[in-house]
């Protein structure tokens, strides 16, 4: 604030009487305020005055009783302890609403240098998203002899930073959106992959129970025929006919077969 305070700032002139910022928005002093003529030639029919009543030193709002007129009030007196934040945001509704239906708007002051510049560079800001800086260079572009007092630039930098906040508002609301978003699908799958753990279990148990089955069992053992409890057997020689060789003699030695009565003795 105190560097654009510095900026040089020369006399107002004749010339200096109305300046145009933007389309049908003028920024002057009492003088251009008073001129009804000049004013209708600019088409303008809004005027915001930024001075205290004409009582208290200020300017009168000098066609307020013609049809057609407009007028919105910044009551400040032009001192280093005056404030004019509180205006900012009905200027700026009153200048959209007027250059919305076509009609031009004039912002003045006593000499339009210090307390309708503040104002101008709050709409600025506000309207074309510009920094203090820029709004002021701008400005000053349009109009050399604005020098806002220190007391206003403080606002202003202030007010900077209000306009700010919304947009780190949206970023946080945004990020936190995200963040909530992907929690809950990190929460959904997992929900997910629970759900299916059982069935992923059972199918498991079933394609091990099909390995087993397909391994080779082991060859059984080949045992002969089931025997009673307490049968135990014998090694045996050949199967002999019954009574044959429980005789302890010798057998005798037999020749060929005779028919019979051949060989018996008379």
């Amino acid at each position: 604030a105190g560097q654009l305070h510095r900026m040089t700032s020369r006399e107002p002139s004749k010339e200096d009487e109305c300046s145009e910022v933007l389309e049908g928005l003028y920024i002057g002093n009492k003088n251009v305020a008073r001129d009804r003529e000049k004013l209708l030639s600019l088409g303008i029919t809004h005027v915001v005055n930024c001075t205290v009543e004409r009582h208290e030193g200020g300017c009168h709002n000098y066609f307020e009783n013609e049809p057609g007129f407009h007028y919105l009030r910044c009551a400040v007196q032009d001192s280093d302890a005056a404030r004019l934040r509180d205006y900012f945001e009905d200027v700026t509704k009153f200048v959209d609403q007027a250059r919305e239906s076509g009609h031009g708007v004039l912002i003045h002051c006593q000499q339009g240098v210090s307390r309708s510049s503040s104002v101008t560079i709050s709409y600025l800001m506000k309207k074309k998203a510009m920094t203090l800086a820029e709004a002021y260079v701008f400005l000053k572009t349009k109009r050399s002899i604005v020098k806002p007092k220190k007391n206003f630039l403080r606002e202003l930098k202030v007010y900077e930073k209000e306009l700010k906040q919304p947009k780190k508002a949206n970023r946080d609301s945004k990020d936190s959106k995200k963040s909530t978003e992907t929690k809950e699908h990190s929460n959904a799958h997992n929900h997910t992959n629970s759900s299916k753990r059982p069935l992923q279990d059972a199918k498991e148990s079933v394609n091990s129970t099909k390995r087993a089955r397909k391994v080779s069992p082991t060859p059984p053992t080949k045992k002969g025929p089931s025997m009673p409890p307490g049968v135990r057997l014998r090694k045996v020689g050949p199967s002999m006919p019954p009574g044959a060789g429980t005789s302890t003699s010798k057998p005798r030695k037999l020749g060929p077969t005779l028919p019979p009565g051949v060989g018996s003795k008379p």
